[in-house]
């Protein structure tokens, strides 16, 4: 559900899948402030997710363990734009990434925390169908970085490069009129 003040400035953002009670569920609550030329937003999320594992080195008796995966994290976003069609984004998450197993009450919860910042150079002068993109070009640089403070914190640098070029086939198109 989108909440939004009348010109669209001020947004209020909250999205969930419940099941069963808040620990299996995933929602987000989310707010954006769109008013000056440098947007910004915050940002609190949980996610569950289910699998089946083959084994697990905490729990070598168990066949098949159940594992919910857990992800939980607060964000702050920021986007400043050089022209119409190209922008900066900035965002600062923190996480905390659980993993339980559902089958043995013996096996403790494995936790790691992440805080990584992300910046990207955003150019997007894509011509939008009514579902789809039909003409233009869309560019994504990012890279994102998590300092390995101790040994639960995961530590990774992620580069990002999506390059897309769209070429419209048709130069026409055909509606029923009356």
């Amino acid at each position: 559900m989108l909440f939004s003040d009348e010109m669209g400035n001020q947004q209020l953002f909250f999205a969930t899948n419940l099941i069963i009670d808040l620990k299996n569920s995933d929602y987000l609550l989310a707010y954006y402030n769109l008013a000056d030329r440098t947007s910004w937003g915050l940002q609190g999320y949980h996610s569950a997710a289910f699998v089946e594992e083959v084994t697990d080195p905490s729990a070598p008796t168990e066949v098949n363990p159940i594992a919910r995966f857990t992800s939980t994290g607060l964000a702050g976003v920021a986007a400043y734009p050089i022209s119409r069609f190209s922008r900066f984004d900035l965002s600062v998450t923190g996480a905390v990434f659980q993993k339980d197993l559902l089958v043995s009450e013996n096996v403790p919860t494995k936790t790691a925390y992440a805080i990584f910042p992300q910046i990207s150079y955003v150019h997007d002068d894509a011509l939008m169908s009514y579902f789809y993109p039909i003409d233009g070009n869309r560019v994504n640089l990012s890279v994102s970085a998590a300092p390995m403070i101790s040994s639960n914190w995961l530590g990774f640098v992620t580069p990002q490069f999506d390059l897309r070029h769209y070429i419209k086939i048709t130069g026409f198109s055909r509606s029923p009129r009356a």
